[in-house]
């Protein structure tokens, strides 16, 4: 079991960077059928979309891993041959999003983006290609929103292109050979049957400007800049960079150009395709082998070169054929896309040792297995009937554009600061108050001023404009842009909001990549939180430096965490997590109360907001951190203390550094269950943990505040359920214990894993246990608790009869929550019960099937009928148990 810290060492160097003139998108085709590479109005991959005439999304297709984004539904449940895993189909389109212009789909997620030029992602993720900050392998069951001013963006295998209306380009996800066109990421995965360490970048980074499109594969990128330069980066072992090189090793990880004139470009895995200005087809990359791949796929048969591969298991050699620059295959070609061409009369032709047509009146591809025809049918092709299918009517026959903007009824502009008029003098503010040096200096500078009666409201909250107002008002953020992408974005605030005071700064703000508000006045006017309030300071200090040619850019400590008295509590895991340490880390802030806690969540004031500036334009004044000796507090041994007590009156061991011991004492009364996180639960055989594998840990604060997060995110699963139930069923387990055993660390390469175990030893003491290791969400502790739940359940009601029963209402696919409910009867019981508390809309939508709604019916009575805590007419899904 390995000991793997949530904390990471952190860097705003990415965010730094000099900020280059950035140049609009221009138009690179002449001929203007050409339709541009990346997303489009179709997509097949692990799933399919379509975007529809009205703009609505539609998908179908293998739903395992969340793809199709209908929050892991479908119609067709079966096991996987060749993983023996549960696998979830949506044989029919199902409608997803409203306004949408382009669909993506990857190996494992889809992407949309909508009009508004807010780009969504879903699905699996293995190498943070969701863009959401998490590189550990996840799901999002439903779109989720990464990135804003979005115009075209393309999926690969495991990486994530998109540009920017202003021309710079963002990519995230696999960054092992240099594909997203920069060295490293922020995250590092590690596969541990083959002890590979990959780089990945779990959030969109910015790479470059002047960018028109970008299409990603496999393993590596093309982009085509606005000069119509068409430039690759990343693997080329199969020549797919098409610079003239080949072989095992061979990567860039900054663009090269490849050649002048192209208009679109598109990325198969290992291969590549640009159609140039005058509409002729160029390919190069992969093209076959000698061995098990006759097939040629560049248009034309050979290549340039020829490479010897070999496996690393077998030692079987072959020979693979590569084109490693850009050759002509066709003409009048205005699209392409995987292994297929659409010429400008909408013919479409396979791309193999030649083109063959395919079909007639084709308006849309997305390759040889989608495509959309000019009456708006779409059709698909099915591996198992081997032949085309139409899928549904409707869908779009051009291309969409984004970047428009939706316009409603707005709040009225608040009374606004007056402007200052000589020395400043507040009435409310006194030389004896503690924000009196901050709020008077900064009124000096004219960054903030008070209100017409000469008040200045220091404890009023303050808005997000305001914020934003003082602090380019401060710092010279601005002189980093480029005048007409002010002018550009200052037309779309006004656009947006109408005649509005803030305009200009919610502009301003934007450019400077403080776009979690968006451009709306109805966003900007709410009260700023704390945490907010750093994440706009931390970025606006960001673009000052580079204004001013700073070489030595801000970073963020490791260990900065163990400055911060609420870190466990209420930082940890937040959106603005990395602001709130960059300001601990540079001793910028030290926290509220003598513990360094920060109230992320808390209203500022106007004073508050005051002291953070200030002190930000005093870099003399920022606190100077002894990080040896916080490093020394930190890893250094905490001390045992006597021993406390929980509510059973057993003695507990406790350190003087367990930040946890409080919590989980006051959680265990609530449940009436006991938890363990040091060695001194039931030790049982059959537990997947010992006491040996918590003691090899340094009880040390880091350790108990990982325990404590868990134990937050514990009682958020168990506070759904009706007060005082867990303790009734903990009670009617009669002369059986119950025990939880907490591990906020788990076997290397897997988040999170947890284990019910009953007791069938030969002790005289039997205790049921339920096991949680690594990191989980709150579903993940309800469902472990479901099975302890649900077994006690059936024993009062009678194991067998229970049992019968149940399995009896599992008529079919539909009767199960889950796919992973199908594989056992526990796994099943614990499934519902989770998805119950956690996914109930999902569940009460499920139960249109007569099996599921029977299963819920069931649960509910016996759990009814044996504890008098529960009342089925109380939970959230009561609506269907009629």
């Amino acid at each position: 079991m390995d000991r793997m810290r949530r904390r990471r060492s952190f860097s705003l160097i990415c965010a730094l960077a000099l900020v280059l003139a950035l140049l609009p998108v221009t138009s690179l085709a002449a001929n203007a059928d050409i339709r541009p590479g990346g997303a489009s109005t179709a997509a097949h991959g692990s799933a399919n979309g379509v975007v529809k005439a009205d703009g609505t999304l539609w998908m179908w297709g293998d739903n395992s891993r969340g793809q199709v984004g209908n929050d892991g539904k479908g119609d067709l449940h079966d096991i996987d041959m060749g993983s023996g895993l549960p696998k979830i189909t949506q044989t029919t389109p199902v409608k997803i999003m409203d306004d949408v212009v382009a669909v993506d789909v990857g190996d494992n997620c889809a992407g949309a983006l909508k009009a508004d030029g807010t780009l969504w992602m879903w699905g699996g993720s293995l190498y943070g290609e969701l863009g959401d900050g998490n590189g550990d392998l996840h799901i999002q069951w439903t779109p989720n929103k990464v990135l804003d001013d979005v115009v075209s963006f393309s999926i690969g295998a495991t990486h994530v292109g998109a540009v920017k209306k202003d021309g710079t380009l963002w990519m995230w996800g696999k960054n092992s050979y240099g594909q997203l066109g920069r060295t490293g990421g922020d995250y590092i995965k590690s596969v541990s049957l083959t002890g590979k360490e990959d780089a990945c970048q779990t959030i969109p980074v910015r790479v470059m400007g002047d960018v028109a499109q970008v299409s990603c594969g496999s393993e590596h990128t093309a982009i085509i800049k606005t000069d119509g330069s068409l430039r690759t980066c990343g693997k080329d072992l199969h020549g797919q960079l098409g610079d003239g090189r080949c072989g095992e090793g061979i990567s860039s990880s900054s663009f090269i150009k490849v050649m002048d004139g192209a208009a679109a470009v598109y990325c198969d895995p290992v291969c590549t395709f640009c159609i140039k200005t005058d509409g002729s087809l160029w390919s190069f990359g992969y093209n076959g082998n000698d061995s098990l791949d006759t097939k040629s796929y560049l248009g034309f048969e050979g290549g340039d070169q020829t490479i010897v591969e070999r496996t690393i298991y077998s030692g079987k050699s072959w020979n693979t054929k590569v084109q490693t620059v850009p050759r002509k295959v066709a003409d009048g070609v205005c699209a392409v896309a995987d292994g297929a061409a659409l010429k400008t009369d909408g013919s479409l032709w396979k791309i193999g040792s030649s083109l063959t047509r395919m079909a007639d009146q084709v308006a849309v591809t997305d390759g040889e297995y989608l495509y959309v025809k000019t009456d708006g049918s779409v059709w698909a092709y099915s591996y198992t009937s081997k032949s085309y299918s139409k899928m549904m009517d409707g869908a779009a026959t051009s291309p969409l554009s984004s970047g428009q903007s939706g316009s409603g009824a707005q709040p009225e502009i608040p009374e606004q600061p007056s402007k200052p008029s000589g020395p400043p003098s507040f009435s409310d503010v006194s030389s004896g108050d503690w924000f009196y040096p901050y709020v008077t200096e900064l009124a000096q500078l004219g960054g903030v001023s008070g209100y017409q009666d000469g008040t200045f409201h220091p404890n009023d909250s303050i808005t997000r404009e305001a914020v934003c107002t003082i602090l380019l008002g401060s710092f010279p953020a601005e002189k980093a842009l480029d005048p007409a992408d002010i002018d550009r974005a200052v037309a779309h605030a006004r656009q947006t909001n109408g005649e509005h005071w803030a305009n200009r700064f919610i502009a301003l703000a934007n450019l400077c990549e403080i776009t979690d508000f968006g451009y709306s006045k109805a966003e900007w006017g709410k009260p700023a939180a704390r945490e907010e309030i750093a994440y706009m300071l931390s970025w606006i200090y960001a673009y000052a430096q580079v204004a001013e040619g700073s070489s030595e850019p801000l970073g963020i400590y490791s260990m900065a965490y163990a400055l911060i008295g609420d870190y466990a509590s209420a930082v940890a895991g937040s959106r603005y997590e990395n602001d709130i340490l960059w300001l601990y880390s540079n001793g910028i802030v030290s926290g509220v109360d003598a513990e360094g806690s920060f109230m992320p969540k808390a209203n500022a004031t106007r004073a508050e907001c005051c002291t953070m500036v200030v002190t930000l334009l005093h870099p003399e004044r920022w606190k100077q951190i002894d990080w040896e000796a916080v490093s020394a507090g930190m890893e250094q041994k905490g001390t045992r203390l006597a021993d406390g007590a929980d509510f059973t009156g057993q003695a507990r061991i406790r350190y003087d550094v367990d930040v946890a011991y409080e919590f989980c004492r006051a959680l265990e009364e609530q449940i009436g269950i006991q938890i363990f996180y040091l060695p001194e639960w039931t030790p049982k055989e059959a537990g997947p943990i010992q006491h040996s594998d918590i003691q090899q840990f340094e009880m040390d604060r880091g350790y108990f505040e990982d325990v404590l997060a868990e134990l937050r995110t514990m009682k958020t699963a168990y506070d759904l359920y009706p007060q005082g139930f867990l303790k009734e069923m903990a009670q009617k387990k009669g002369a059986r214990k119950a025990e939880i055993v907490l591990c906020p660390y788990t076997y290397q390469g897997i988040q999170s894993f947890g284990l019910h175990v009953y007791d069938y030893s030969d002790d005289a003491q039997k205790v049921d246990q339920i096991y949680y290791t690594g990191s989980g969400d709150s579903q993940y502790y309800s469902h472990e608790m479901g099975h302890m739940v649900m077994s006690c359940a059936a024993v009062l009601n009678g194991w067998n009869a229970t049992c019968s029963t149940w399995e009896e209402l599992s008529t079919g696919y539909g009767s199960y929550v889950s796919a992973y409910a199908m594989t056992s009867r526990p796994e099943d019981w614990a499934e519902t019960w989770a998805y119950l508390w956690h996914r109930t809309d999902q569940v009460a939508a499920g139960c249109s099937d007569a099996g599921l709604k029977a299963k819920v019916q069931f649960l509910s009575q016996i759990l009814d009928k044996n504890y008098a805590a529960f009342d089925a007419a109380k939970t959230p899904w009561a609506s269907v148990l009629g």
